[in-house]
């Protein structure tokens, strides 16, 4: 999708709300905004241009400091970059500012290697804090849109630190797509309002009719501007259905212009009582239980019946009075329908909810199956019935969560947000249960008990290696004290955490040898054996991230 300004579709905007005095001057202006906003330098070039502006200026100075020759070509390029300004950049086309942005790229490349490698982290250095600017802009952009979904892949990106000017543009393109979904909801919704307050009137006019027509010629014109820039299939559908709407209300009322005034009374009163119907039933697909819901359908029952008072007056021949009673009944529907859309418009927000709730339950269900199988392996050859008999139980359990699982996956893509947040409640009581049932397997697998000698022997085995683990993190975090990031200072702290945890549980398997307390020791040593591996692994993952930051300051 090409780039389009966000000033373009305000345009469009203001458009649709003055189309009863729409010109042909207006369209061309809204034209060439669209145009306009189509040429107009990404942000994350802007951003990135300024850095290495800056940093040209820093390594010429640095070059000049320590007599260091450079060509003229260097000389003049740096010079022309000192006196270029962010709204020049942002200014420029997205065709020049992205060759301002290699050109400069290309000029720091070569003046540091006039310079001697040793500078070359600092041209990184700018590379990355460009990209990482530019990325916190997009951020902030994400979040004034509500797209958590783009905001939270830009916030992992920068938490990893491995954002790329490709990254820049892929999210920009996200946002603008979302930004343009956002003004042709608003679009549809201020045509949609026009189409209706017109084909509940009950009399048409010319008047009415060229408005209508106006707003269809308008929305054709919108979708050619979509067109043009390339825009996305959901967005150029939106107001394909906007149009159709539209151009079914133009043909209503050309249709109903010539009806009798009894029919055309009648109409109405059929479209009210279908609008309401159709609300009822959406307000009932989402729930059965919540009171504001309850108090909107009893509202919408009032207004129904409003409408058969309306009818019994058709058939007694007083429209005039029926016309009345109708209005009566579209006053008390529009009322009760801005109430029920924004109920309805919280349902992404309880689904989003529920599908949180439902990974969590995932992650918790996947943890506890490698936990059953380290389990069962340790029991493979034990036959005591009662431990089979619990082994059994539990994975009966754990299928029949995985099938819940599956129902409630699919209860999720069909929108039915009620019946998957019972599932969820039911796969959560599920976990909690099979959790239990391992933990009464590890207790059983406890029971053998051990000589005392045994588990001293094991206890010197477990704090030789945790001293060697804590030699190892301590050299880690020797190699990690110059480093600042947020991602290294919080895997220090649980690594810390983790060993005050080992070194108390040591102890109190010290103390549970020495007074006998044998099934405590042998407990306690599984938990050491636990803890340590945990550590091992959080080891791992510092080295592995310390690795990526050097890699990245080279």
């Amino acid at each position: 999708m090409g780039y389009m300004g966000y000033g373009a579709f305000g345009i469009l905007l203001l458009l649709i709300l003055s189309i009863g005095q729409m010109i042909p001057g207006a369209l061309i202006g809204v034209e060439a905004e669209v145009q306009a906003g189509l040429y107009k330098c990404p942000g994350g070039f802007v951003n990135a241009t300024i850095l290495l502006r800056d940093s040209l200026s820093k390594l010429y100075m640095i070059a000049n400091a320590s007599n260091i020759s450079l060509p003229q070509s260097i000389i003049a390029r740096v010079s022309e970059a000192s006196n270029l300004s962010y709204d020049k950049v942002a200014s420029m086309s997205a065709e020049d500012c992205k060759a301002l942005y290699s050109d400069l790229l290309a000029t720091l490349k070569n003046l540091t290697s006039y310079m001697g490698i040793y500078l070359e982290p600092q041209a990184k250095g700018a590379y990355e804090r460009a990209t990482l600017r530019a990325a916190e802009k997009l951020l902030e952009r994400a979040r004034s849109l509500n797209a958590s979904d783009i905001a939270m892949e830009i916030s992992d990106k920068i938490s990893r630190g491995n954002i790329f000017t490709k990254d820049l543009d892929d999210l920009g393109r996200k946002l603008e797509a979302k930004a343009i979904a956002l003004k042709i909801h608003d679009i549809r919704a201020i045509v949609l309002k026009i189409s209706e307050e017109k084909i509940f009137k009950p009399n048409i006019s010319q008047r009415d009719l060229e408005a209508v027509s106006k707003a269809e010629e308008v929305l054709k014109r919108v979708r050619e501007l979509l067109t043009a820039v390339n825009a996305s299939r959901e967005a150029v559908e939106a107001i394909d259905q906007a149009i159709d709407n539209v151009s079914k209300t133009k043909s209503t009322l050309e249709r109903e212009r010539s009806m009798p005034e009894a029919e055309r009374v009648k109409a109405i009163a059929d479209r009210l009582e279908n609008k309401i119907k159709d609300l009822i039933s959406r307000l009932r697909n989402i729930s059965t239980d919540n009171v504001f819901v309850q108090e909107i359908l009893g509202l919408l029952t009032n207004a129904s019946k409003i409408v058969s008072d309306a009818r019994a007056m058709i058939q007694a021949g007083n429209l005039s009075e029926a016309l009345r009673i109708l209005e009566e009944a579209y006053k008390l529907y529009k009322i009760v329908e801005d109430r029920a859309e924004e109920i309805l418009k919280k349902i992404p927000r309880a689904e989003e909810d529920i599908t949180k709730r439902y990974k969590e339950a995932l992650e918790k269900l996947s943890e506890l199956s490698r936990k059953f199988e380290d389990v069962k392996f340790r029991a493979s050859n034990i036959s005591d019935p009662a431990v089979r008999e619990l082994i059994s139980k539990i994975q009966t359990s754990l299928r029949e969560a995985s099938n819940i699982s599956s129902n409630i996956s699919q209860l999720i893509n069909a929108g039915k947000a009620e019946e998957a947040k019972a599932m969820v409640s039911m796969l959560i009581a599920r976990i909690s249960n099979i959790e239990a049932l391992i933990k009464a397997l590890e207790e059983l697998l406890g029971k053998p008990y051990e000589s005392k000698g045994d588990l001293a022997k094991k206890l010197g085995e477990i704090i030789n290696e945790t001293n060697e683990l804590w030699n190892r993190f301590q050299a880690l975090k020797a190699n990690a004290s110059n480093i600042s990031n947020p991602s290294v200072g919080a895997l220090i702290d649980m690594i810390q955490r983790s060993f005050e945890e080992l070194n108390q549980t040591i102890a109190n398997t010290s103390k549970a040898i020495e007074t006998g307390n044998i099934r405590e020791a042998s407990a306690n040593i599984e938990k050491c054996r636990a803890l340590i591996e945990g550590i091992k692994k959080m080891l791992d993952r510092l080295e592995e991230l310390l690795r990526e930051l050097s890699r990245g300051r080279r």
